[in-house]
């Protein structure tokens, strides 16, 4: 493509000099005494002189800007090249923006790929899920049909396990819908005042059979005056039910979960969920919001889990304008925490959570 600048070069100096030998030759007819010579010596001059000027100012810049353009089109841009480009003229601009766009693009394409590769995971994790219930609910029932339900201790283990599966579908579709309405919009959230003692009370309650399950004991640290904090009550309580239960799911048996509930920032109380678990390395603690990321694949599953709790819980906090924070160590335990606004407390404020809601 290099030709292409050599032949602009050589179109300005031809026009250059076509110009200056009609003037010139015209300035002699009418004024001057005619010399060819002079004429001819003058258009080379000019010629050269403007096929220079342009080989200078606009050939190689125009030679850059086409490879630029090549590369991005190709997706393998470098930002380095124009880092010694100088500035000054219309051309360098244009160059700036060249170089503005291929990071642009750059950025994007990379994004692209990252999103192609979520969805090729996600599509593969989704499919995963929901084909293990499946196989076993269909292997359960092909054993129950091949004479397994002459025997009775056999028969009832096996549909207790069929509806134990059939409940994890159920579960697993409902969190799809629920994400899926979450990031769509559809499911809006009412915000009142609601009292934060009764909300962390409510989900004690919630996760305490699961916490004598698993050996692990829920204890709480409120303040002495309970806080009245702003928000959706029941996509909140969903929030920090499924903070509690995955703590649990991770904790070893006979360690504890703490609910802890303080005043942050002004305007703002901070909670907290502290486990005492299995902890979770740097690397993963990006990835935990992700669905159906599980960082101990069997002891989730173990414990019923769809690996959508997490993200559900992000999504909540996101309608908030909240963000979730984690901090953990492996081998010691990790902190799952999150802000709420404060409400201005009235004495007649409900007890209920749900105080406020339609």
């Amino acid at each position: 493509m290099a030709h292409k600048s050599y032949t602009l070069a050589f179109k300005i100096g031809a026009s250059t000099a076509i110009a200056t030998g009609l003037v010139l030759s015209a300035l002699q007819w009418l004024v001057w005494e005619w010399s060819w010579i002079g004429t001819i010596v003058v258009t080379l001059l000019s010629f050269f002189s403007a096929y220079g000027a342009s080989e200078r100012y606009f050939s190689n810049r125009l030679r850059f800007l086409q490879s630029a353009v090549t590369r991005i089109r190709n997706h393998t841009f470098q930002n380095s090249d124009l880092v010694a480009e100088r500035r000054g003229d219309e051309l360098d601009e244009l160059i700036r923006q060249v170089y503005r766009t291929g990071k642009i693009v750059n950025t994007e394409f990379e994004e692209l790929t990252s999103l192609e590769n979520y969805r090729r995971d996600y599509i593969g994790n989704v499919s995963h899920e929901f084909k293990t219930p499946i196989f076993a609910i269909r292997g359960f029932a092909e054993t129950l049909m091949n004479g397994a339900l002459e025997d009775e201790e056999v028969r009832v283990s096996f549909v207790e396990k069929i509806v134990r599966n059939a409940d994890r579908l159920a579960h697993l579709a409902q969190d799809l819908s629920e994400i899926s309405r979450l990031e769509t919009g559809q499911k809006a959230i009412v915000v009142a005042p609601f009292d934060v003692s009764r909300w962390v009370a409510d989900v004690v309650d919630t996760v305490e059979s699961l916490a004598d399950a698993s050996d692990i004991t829920v204890e709480t640290n409120l303040p002495e005056v309970s806080p009245v904090a702003m928000g959706d009550a029941v996509q909140l309580m969903q929030v920090l039910t499924n903070l509690v239960v995955n703590a649990i799911k991770y904790s070893n048996p006979g360690s504890r979960v703490l609910i802890s509930v303080e005043m942050a920032k002004i305007g703002r109380i901070e909670i907290a969920v502290h486990d005492h678990g299995i902890g979770i390395s740097k690397e993963h603690i990006g990835r935990l919001t992700e669905r159906f990321f599980r960082v101990d694949k069997s002891r989730s599953r173990l414990g019923g889990g769809t690996g959508l709790g997490l993200s559900i819980a992000k999504h909540i906090l996101v309608a908030h304008d909240q963000v979730l924070q984690i901090k953990s160590t492996p081998g010691v335990g990790s902190t799952f925490k999150f802000d709420l606004l404060l409400a201005v407390r009235e004495e007649n404020t409900a007890a209920n959570p749900l105080a406020g809601r339609a």
